[in-house]
Parts: C-alpha cells; structure tokens; sequence
C-alpha cells in the first residue's frame, strides 16, 4: 500500500514538472499583451519616430498571399520605415513580409508572431553608404526563412532579442543585391531552436560579426556560417564553412570563442535535413 503511495506520488510530481517544463518552453520570448489587434490591408509609412503602443496588425489578402517563401517573396511589406527612422512597440500578427527599413533605421520591443518570408529587410542595396540598423529588445517566433536579412551596407546591432523556431537569425545579402561589406554584433539574446543558424556572412565580401551572451536552447544547427554571395542569382547557395555554437571558430569571416554561446540543458546537436526551403 505504502509503495503505491509513494508510486501515485512520483507520478503527479512527473506530471507537474512536465507541465512546468512545458510551460517555460512556451513562454521562451515573453510577448507583451497587445492593446488591440487591426487587420492590416495598406502598407504602414513610418518617418522620425513611431511608438505603436503594442497594438498588434495582422495582414489581410491585399498584403499576403499564403504563408510560404515562394509567395510571400512577392508581398508587400506591413511596415515601410525611412532612412533614420525609429519603431517602437509593435505586435506583427501575421505580417507574411514584415518590416522594411530603407535606410538606416531602429528597431525597438518590435514582435513578430509569425513571418512567412523575412520579419525585417534592413537598408537598401542600391546605396552603398554606410548605415547603422539598432534593434533592441522584440522577438520573433515561427519564422520558416530568415528573421533580418541586412542588404544595405554597414553594421547591424541586436541586443536583448529573443527567437523561437526559424531558419536563420541574421543574413547578410546572398544574391539578388549589390554587394558591399556588412557587420552584425548580437549580444544579451536569446534562442530557441529548431533553427538553422545565428549569423550568415559574405566571406568574399569582408563580412565581420560578433557576438556575446548569447543563450541557445533546443536543436540549432550553427553559430556561424560562410558563403560567397553574388550579385546575380542562383537557385541556390551553399555555405563555404560554418561553425556550431558548441565550438571555437577561427573561419575566414565566422569567429568567436565558444564561451559567446550559453548552452541551454535542452539544446540538441543539429540533425541531417533541418536545412529549409527558400533562398540562401
């Protein structure tokens, strides 16, 4: 009797910290509570600063087709930001194409639900100056392409971001763009995989990264990867070298001490076929 006791007992504390597990798994990146949610159907222009006081918009037909990159890839953005201008508190329900920023631009305590093709486009290739893109704070969960993809020149800042199953973090323009050196810094974030991989660079276009404080939990494949971008197009590029997070990196362009990354107790080593569809 007494044995099935302590047999019930261990049971409902199984249960309880399976749910508890469950529970901090679902709430990786926090989201705040939006104050109301607007079906989107025009392309919203920003200039200076924009606070939208967490309200959440989520794309209609007029913006998006299905959620796919093929169709998606021909969508119309949500937001459009100006060279210098600044987002503040924004909730993209379901955004398909997200945030595009033709210049310079900050990002900040932006959340995207879910994205279809990329959540935020940074600069303009067709300019060749130097811009600063500053994202702070926000998240992104469900992205099946890439969350930022920089194809302006200069530098990229992440702090204090969150992101729960995508394909890639951060990307430096692979084809389709003209081609200039770009520089991504990530410090004080956070990741949850299934995911691809944190940083992606142009080695023969001189890309630099670092990173630090970065925390990854769950099955991502790479801390860095290399590839040599093109201005044309291609059905498809593939990495030249590439780093996991559990690992020092010395590559060409890819490097970081291991000690960037903090393992999570949950995180997986990458499995064969977690590559997903779309451009590289």
């Amino acid at each position: 009797m007494l044995q099935k006791y302590f047999i019930n007992i261990f049971i409902i504390f199984y249960i309880f910290a399976s749910l508890i597990k469950k529970c901090e798994a679902d709430n990786f990146c926090n989201f705040p509570k939006p104050t109301k949610t607007i079906p989107q159907s025009t392309t919203i222009p920003v200039s200076g600063t924009k606070d939208f006081g967490n309200v959440r918009y989520v794309a209609t037909t007029n913006l998006r087709s299905e959620c796919s990159v093929d169709a998606c890839a021909k969508a119309s953005n949500i937001i459009e930001v100006e060279d210098g201008g600044h987002v503040k508190n924004v909730i993209i329900g379901d955004g398909a194409k997200g945030i595009l920023c033709k210049g310079g631009c900050t990002l900040e305590n932006v959340f995207f639900e879910k994205t279809c093709y990329h959540a935020v486009d940074l600069g303009n290739s067709m300019d060749g100056t130097p811009k600063t893109y500053t994202i702070i704070g926000g998240a992104v969960t469900n992205a099946i392409d890439k969350i930022f993809t920089q194809a302006g020149a200069g530098t990229t800042t992440i702090t204090g971001f969150c992101a729960e199953n995508f394909s890639k973090v951060w990307r430096s323009c692979g084809m389709e763009c003209n081609q200039f050196k770009r520089s991504v810094n990530i410090t004080d974030s956070k990741f949850m995989g299934p995911g691809l991989s944190i940083i992606s660079l142009n080695t023969n276009y001189h890309d630099t990264m670092s990173v630090s404080n970065i925390q990854i939990d769950g099955q991502i494949c790479f801390g860095c990867q290399e590839y040599k971008g093109i201005e044309g197009s291609s059905n498809s590029i593939t990495p030249q070298a590439q780093c996991k997070p559990t690992e020092d990196c010395q590559k060409t362009s890819c490097k970081y001490a291991q000690t960037a990354f903090k393992i999570g107790p949950d995180y997986k080593n990458c499995v064969s076929g977690l590559q997903r569809s779309g451009k590289k």
